[in-house]
């Protein structure tokens, strides 16, 4: 497995997103206290490890987001790991044939905080079982200063890893033994036990299935009993329900016969009745053309013609009168001479005017008076005669005017005439309106009986429906001969309607008794059918009881020789996990031992592993040193020995990478020129390092250096 890169936002010391890009031999994370370093290796372990982080002092409380994404190699095979820290989503994906592949998507919420089972599993297909958990345990994130980014071990024992495995394989076999065959310390009831338990049961079901299946017996005897009636009681309501339903089409019948003969009666009345207004029509329409077929034959505009006529000679009658009147005031206005007249009234009038003057005592002028009166009488007599010649011309000219009148007149009575023709018999014209009132009455006496006649179907439509009523009532009388001769009981049946309504009331009574009692019986079957299908499901056939019986003591005989193994296997795992620690703890110490030597300059001997996973080294004097009795520097190199030779002695130290963070912290000059060689000479046999530190000296290792610039961030805090 190789580190490519890490990607990475919302973590504490870095603000957006930053990645980071790992060499293949040895990367140095350069940076200040507080610039991120244990950081990385936080984001680094839980990507890995699993489990919702949200809570965590490493996150930027006021960051949206959270999440972290690792590319690696393993296999020949490129991964890309994505985590959400706050939500627990996690997407693994690799290169396949086709492009990248999704091998889990999911949201990690274990209880303990650590990955799913699922997540587990595809991790063992990418690095092999158990394996991710092992570099989890022995190689990432190495460190012993607090605040590292998860926990060590206790001081003064050897770190645990995956060589105390079979610890746990041990543990998990006795609490399967303890499962099988029980534990009276605890309480607990073994599953050999339940299941002799549950074997009981099923002999005991056997016993009284015998007591179920003769009561079954009865209840099936009892419904083959209730069936026959039920069949013999449907057949009995089917005969009613036949007989029911005959009287009742016997009772249509009869009340369709009462009213087809009601409708012959009356269709039979309607037809002489339209009959009857055929011929009043016929009377009417002969006696209209022999008393006025003038009037029929003159056509429309008789009216009109009658009309003009009158209106002609009232106004006849009207010029008439008026050209007498004219000719009567010609004849009686009066002759006037105007010169005798004139002169007279000329004489009388200057002679008056004279004596008045003479008489006033002025004959002088009088002499001129005179001829003025004269003239003034003269005029009068003039201007009297101009108006009466006036009169007489207006008169004359009054005459000639009615006279053309009267022509026009005449000549329009002689055109009605005309038109009228034959009409023109009766006389004058108010002998003819009184004809033609007579007549338009007996047009209109033929009109209302034809609308009499016309408000009742045509003769042809009534003849045809009393046809089609009285093969009605054939196909009546052939239906009600054919029910009586399918049954007979008809014969001599009283058909009135009340009789009738009887019968069919009684039949339909006895139909639904009949169909009641049935009904009721198929509600009694149905009832023993549940019964016995509730029986059915509840006890189970004898084989299948049988079939139990029988797959129970195969269960209880195969976890009897489960236990018997287990047991042997316990004890075998026993012996064989004393032996494999004497000499796997020697291996162990030997090789931190060695390292250990070179680490400290040969101030320390070796390393011995005691029981309870307690670690000493022996000074070359001989004395045996405990753990936690040691300074700060060398309990670090010899937590970095021990886990070296953990993984050298697991023989995957080329497989996984080495993160250290923080190791070399107290380290002096000569165990840090020791540990790089160490280092070097794990990147040479192919392994990878990853080393967290502050101080330039060690930056100086690195294939490649990557520098972190401290930025205190505004709103959060780091939690150690």
């Amino acid at each position: 497995m190789r580190l490519e890169s890490l990607r990475f936002v919302g973590i504490n010391g870095f603000t957006g997103e930053r990645t980071v890009q790992f060499d293949p031999g040895v990367t140095v994370v350069h940076g200040g206290n507080g610039s991120g370093k244990t950081a990385i290796a936080w984001v680094l372990y839980t990507v890995f490890a699993g489990g919702r982080t949200g809570d965590s002092g490493y996150l930027r409380t006021e960051a949206p987001e959270a999440w972290a994404e690792v590319a690696f190699q393993s296999g020949g095979v490129r991964y890309v790991l994505r985590r959400d820290f706050l939500t627990g989503g996690t997407i693994l994906t690799g290169d396949g044939a086709a492009g990248p592949e999704a091998l889990f998507d999911g949201v990690e919420e274990t209880q303990d905080g650590g990955s799913s089972p699922e997540f587990r599993e595809a991790m063992d297909g990418v690095l092999g079982v158990g394996r991710l958990n092992r570099w989890l345990d022995a190689a990432l994130v190495s460190s012993v200063r607090e605040g590292s980014a998860r926990p060590e071990a206790e001081p003064g024992t050897a770190e645990p890893g995956p060589d105390r495995v079979e610890d746990e394989i041990l543990a998990s076999l006795e609490d399967e033994y303890r499962g099988l065959v029980g534990d009276a310390a605890r309480g607990m009831a073994g599953q050999i036990q339940l299941v002799e338990e549950e074997l009981e049961a099923e002999r005991r079901e056997l016993r009284g299935w015998g007591e179920r299946a003769a009561a079954v017996r009865k209840s099936r005897l009892r419904l083959e009993e209730l069936e026959t009636q039920e069949a013999e009681a449907r057949a009995a309501a089917e005969n009613r329900r036949e007989v029911y339903e005959t009287l009742r089409r016997f009772q249509q019948l009869a009340q369709e016969r009462v009213e087809a003969e009601q409708g012959l009666r009356d269709l039979r009345r309607e037809r002489d009745l339209v009959r009857n207004h055929v011929d009043l029509v016929e009377s009417a329409q002969k006696k209209l053309e022999e008393e006025y077929g003038d009037f029929l034959s003159s056509g429309p505009e008789i009216e009109d013609s009658l009309q003009s006529w009158t209106e002609a000679t009232s106004r006849h009658h009207e010029i008439e009168r008026r050209l007498e009147a004219a000719r009567r005031r010609v004849s009686e206005a009066p002759r006037i001479n105007t010169v005798r007249n004139g002169t007279i009234a000329a004489l009388i009038l200057g002679v008056l005017g004279f004596l008045a003057c003479l008489g006033a005592g002025a004959p002088a002028a009088g002499y001129g008076v005179a001829p003025l009166f004269g003239f003034a009488g003269f005029g009068l007599v003039w201007l009297k005669d101009r108006k009466v010649q006036g009169l007489l011309q207006s008169a004359y000219q009054e005459i000639t005017d009615l006279e053309d009148a009267s022509e026009k007149v005449l000549e329009r009575i002689e055109k009605a005439k005309a038109v009228l023709g034959a009409v023109g018999r009766h006389g004058h014209p108010v002998a003819i309106r009184r004809a033609v009132i007579r007549y338009w009455k007996a047009r209109e006496n033929v009109e209302q009986l034809r609308s009499e006649r016309d408000n009742h179907p045509p003769l042809r439509d009534v003849a045809n429906a009393y046809e089609e009523v009285v093969q009605a009532l054939k196909t009546i009388d052939d239906e009600v001969r054919e029910l009586v001769g399918r049954a007979k009981y008809l014969t001599g049946i009283d058909e009135s309607p009340a009789a009738l309504a009887g019968e069919v009331s009684m039949a339909e009574s006895q139909y639904k008794a009949s169909l009641g009692r049935a009904d009721r019986l198929g509600a009694d079957c149905r009832q023993i059918r549940e019964e016995l299908d509730r029986a059915a499901s509840d006890a189970p056939s004898l084989g299948h009881l049988e079939r139990d019986r029988n797959e129970f003591e195969a269960r209880r005989r195969y976890l009897v020789h489960r236990a018997e193994a287990l047991k042997t296997a316990i004890d075998v795992l026993r012996e064989t996990a004393a032996e494999y620690h004497a000499g796997h703890d020697a291996r162990l110490a030997e090789g931190a031992g060695t390292l250990f030597r070179s680490f400290t300059g040969g101030r320390f001997e070796s390393v011995r592993l005691g029981g309870n996973q307690e670690v000493r080294v022996v000074s070359p004097d001989g004395d045996s040193i405990e753990r936690h009795r040691l300074s700060g520097g060398v309990r670090d190199q010899l937590d970095l020995a021990l886990r070296l030779a953990r993984i050298h002695e697991m023989g995957w130290a080329c497989t996984f990478p080495l993160i250290l963070d923080g190791v070399f912290l107290l380290w002096d000059r000569r165990g840090h020129d020791q540990a790089r060689g160490v280092l070097e000479a794990f990147v040479a046999s192919g392994g990878q390092v990853i080393v967290m530190t502050h101080e330039d000296s060690i930056a100086a290792w690195g294939q490649s250096v990557i520098h972190l610039d401290f930025r205190p961030p505004s709103t959060s805090k780091m939690v150690a």
